[in-house]
């Protein structure tokens, strides 16, 4: 269907057309206006590598080697192996749940942002429907990531001197307002309202075409074709007139008679089929 008919169509049904865009305007005016609104704080972390001690400094100092260096994390080659586990910790559903006993936002993600020399920085991110919910979701996120990255390394009772650290980089100041979510939200009516347009002009134009099918043809009324008369047909006449005889046959009229009469074909009997000649007596 070309543009043009398009537009005679919503012209055509501009009464119905116009009932389903004034709805479908009110509706994205409510959803833009009214609906729920989210705010997102962000915290940086950076995880530091510990400075181990030297050979040196471990025989100069019995203290320092008396001390437990056992800590899983750095008898790893890779140095990300810390910030893996703990990502994968804060993103499990205690976190979740520690969180809604507090009565803060379970929207939130912990994720790795890129290397930083020998450190990695990770961040953390609380959605919530108020901007004090979000920065004090994300501050409590901020003190869970800590203690976390503590408790997973002392496992074996190691030492702080041989442990990984948070260092906070970027403190949540302040929590902006996300206006991409009302958004989507927003087109995805005005996408709907597009959708219910279409759908309740097809079905007027399906109604319109039963009613004007009615009106053509009135109850009663056969479309067959009727049968075609039949002339009739003059029975053979045995006898044949005068006019249609052949000439060999017509007769000299009779006087006394205005119209001659209907002459008869005489005709010799036929012979028998037995080959033998008929004679005549």
């Amino acid at each position: 269907m070309d543009p043009v008919s398009v537009l005679r169509t919503l012209w055509r049904h501009r009464l119905l057309a116009g009932v389903v865009l004034v709805l479908t305007v009110a509706a994205m005016a409510y959803v833009l206006v009214l609906s729920p609104r989210t705010y997102a704080s962000t915290a940086t972390y950076a995880l530091v590598n510990p400075k181990l001690p030297s050979t040196a400094e471990l025989e100069a100092d019995p203290a320092l080697a008396a001390l437990n260096s056992d800590n899983p994390y750095l008898r790893s080659s890779d140095n990300s192996l810390a910030a893996q586990v703990l990502v994968t910790v804060m993103n499990s559903d205690d976190t979740a749940e520690a969180l809604a006993a507090q009565g803060l936002s379970t929207q939130f993600a912990v994720e790795r942002s890129a290397w930083a020399g020998q450190g990695l920085l990770l961040s953390v991110t609380a959605d919530a429907p108020t901007a004090d919910g979000s920065l004090a979701t994300t501050t409590a996120l901020g003190d869970r990531l800590v203690d976390t990255l503590r408790s997973m390394q002392t496992i074996n009772g190691a030492d702080d001197r041989y442990l990984f650290t948070a260092l906070e980089v970027q403190t949540p100041g302040k929590a902006v307002e996300q206006i991409s979510d009302r958004l989507r939200a927003v087109i995805m009516v005005a996408v709907g309202g597009v959708v219910l347009l279409f759908g309740a002009i097809s079905i007027a134009r399906a109604v319109d075409g039963r009613r004007v099918g009615r009106r053509g043809a009135p109850a009663g009324t056969s479309t067959a074709a009727a049968p075609s008369p039949r002339l009739p047909i003059a029975a053979p006449s045995a006898v044949t007139s005068a006019h249609d005889a052949p000439p060999a046959f017509r007769a000299a009229p009779h006087a006394g008679h205005s119209t001659p009469p209907a002459l008869v074909r005489h005709r010799d009997p036929v012979p028998e089929r037995s080959g033998l000649t008929p004679h005549r007596s």
